[in-house]
């Protein structure tokens, strides 16, 4: 869909590429037959300052015409659409300050984004056979007038460049100024939120926040294997958030780790692409199963990458139960890149030195490794070491293993066995990712309002590793695949005698 928006306002987030994101932004009514071009976006979270003219005639001048019968009809003939609008949207009216015609309008328009959020997700699970291929039939769900209101709420102030919710009311929020409503007046969005560590003894994200996670500096360092640290999260007492396409997100309720119902989102550590998630569980939890999952996922890739070479496969033939299986579903392209992206594969590398064996060198420096190496011995490989070895990475071009490597597997491979007889973890987890909370729902809230509203955020940032978003069927169209480099490319490589430590110590533990 090929959609032109013109606005005297000129947003900071839209381009050639993107103005189909405009179908899913609030706006003034129009007509059906009114042009593409003439449209105009609501701008809610836009201060009048930054307004032309044209832009503030259409927020506090123009006459909206009112839906169903006019109030001044309403007490002579019986209307149970007023009435219904009198029950549900009265007060909400009166507290967003806005023209009834305005929430009728879009709470249409979020209805058909309902509609469609629940058709693409039925494509994508089909498409992964967590739902039974042949049934193309399901059943749209519906929100209540409750969670509709919410999600309208949401919605209204989801704007061009900025999700700010001003009229937030729920969980110790309250409004900045109760005479402002929807509309921003003459300040800029305030950040008046905190998300602060829950400081809970046995709170893992407490326990990691101020440790890691790395970024791409440590890949440009080749004479030290000291990885720099970051936080995973970043607690602050004002938080917002801003997104690679500069799309800025103004946390609407105060926040901790423990707290529920939340929309989140995770930054790999190389820092170039993005995740958008919802969880009905806290940050703390859902951030534990990412980091066991992701190190699995690139455990698994390492050990067995010419058998399984896409998490697709491993998806298909996951025998767990269904709700593991839906979540790995749901972040299908966050994992593909994190067996991809060189600077997650060096964090994991970080903190497990004895997997350096069986990362692939550059065959220049391999070249000169062997010309170096004079103790070699012959391995001889019995029936398990020769499937460990057929299932070792294959090198891209311009790499290979040196010799001193293959020793260093065999040795590993032997660790591993030990490791596996004894139901010992193969690996010590790490976080590869800089995680936060961009937006708090109710306490109380279906797992369809959830997930929409986060569809909503992924579709205005335009994030590379959700599945899809309300504007593309399929984000590889766009973004291309969740990857964008050779996997063991400018890997910082330890001392053969740190590998090799570390490979006595796993065999020792």
């Amino acid at each position: 869909m090929n959609v032109q928006y013109q606005q005297d306002y000129v947003p900071n987030t839209l381009n050639s590429m993107n103005m189909d994101r405009c179908s899913y932004l609030p706006c003034f009514p129009f007509v059906r037959s009114t042009n593409n071009a003439t449209r105009s976006l609501l701008l809610a979270n836009v201060p009048i300052v930054s307004l032309s003219i044209q832009d503030l005639y259409r927020r506090y001048a123009l006459n909206q015409d009112g839906p169903f019968i006019s109030s001044v009809m309403a007490h002579e003939i019986h209307s149970y659409f007023y009435n219904l609008s009198e029950n549900y949207f009265q007060q909400f009216k009166e507290r967003l300050k806005v023209n009834v015609a305005i929430l009728d309008f879009n709470l249409y328009r979020f209805q058909k984004i309902l509609e469609r959020y629940q058709s693409l997700q039925h494509l994508f699970d089909s498409y992964l056979t967590l739902v039974n291929r042949n049934n193309e039939n399901y059943e749209v769900k519906n929100l209540d007038f409750h969670e509709l209101r919410i999600g309208l709420e949401f919605f209204l102030q989801i704007d061009v460049d900025v999700f700010y919710m001003k009229t937030c009311m729920f969980r110790g929020a309250m409004p900045q100024s109760f005479d402002e409503g929807l509309f921003c007046k003459a300040d800029y969005p305030l950040i008046r939120y905190s998300f602060l560590p829950c400081c809970q003894p046995q709170c893992p994200l407490c326990q990691r926040s101020n440790v890691i996670a790395s970024s791409s500096s440590s890949s440009s360092s080749s004479s030290s294997n000291t990885a720099p640290t970051s936080y995973v999260v970043e607690f602050n007492t004002y938080h917002s958030h801003r997104f690679q396409n500069g799309y800025t997100t103004i946390l609407n309720c105060p926040a901790t780790c423990q707290t529920k119902n939340i929309i989140y989102t995770v930054t790999c550590c190389c820092g170039n692409y993005e995740y958008i998630g919802s969880t009905s569980s806290n940050l703390s939890e859902t951030i534990e199963s990412i980091r066991e999952t992701s190190n699995r996922f690139i455990s698994e890739t390492l050990l067995c990458a010419s058998s399984s070479s896409s998490i697709h496969d491993i998806i298909v033939n996951n025998n767990q139960d269904d709700f593991v299986s839906l979540d790995v579903n749901e972040k299908f392209r966050l994992y593909q890149h994190f067996i991809h992206c060189p600077q997650a594969i060096q964090l994991f590398l970080h903190q497990n030195l004895q997997y350096h064996a069986i990362i692939p060198i550059i065959i220049e420096q391999a070249l000169i490794n062997d010309r170096n190496y004079s103790t070699e011995t012959t391995i001889q490989l019995d029936n398990s070491m020769e499937i460990w070895f057929q299932h070792l990475p294959i090198p891209p071009n311009g790499y290979r293993f040196c010799k001193r490597q293959h020793q260093q597997q065999y040795k590993f491979f032997k660790s591993l066995e030990k490791k596996i007889e004894t139901n010992q973890k193969l690996y010590t987890p790490v976080d590869i990712y800089h995680v936060s909370i961009i937006a708090v729902l109710p306490e109380q809230c279906s797992t369809l309002l959830r997930q929409v509203i986060a569809c909503l955020f992924s579709t205005h940032a335009e994030t590379k590793l959700n599945r899809f978003n309300l504007c593309m069927m399929n984000i590889e169209h766009r973004f291309g695949p969740p990857h964008h480099s050779l996997w063991c490319q400018n890997i910082v490589r330890p001392t053969d005698e740190q590998i090799e430590n570390s490979i006595r110590t796993v065999v020792c533990q």
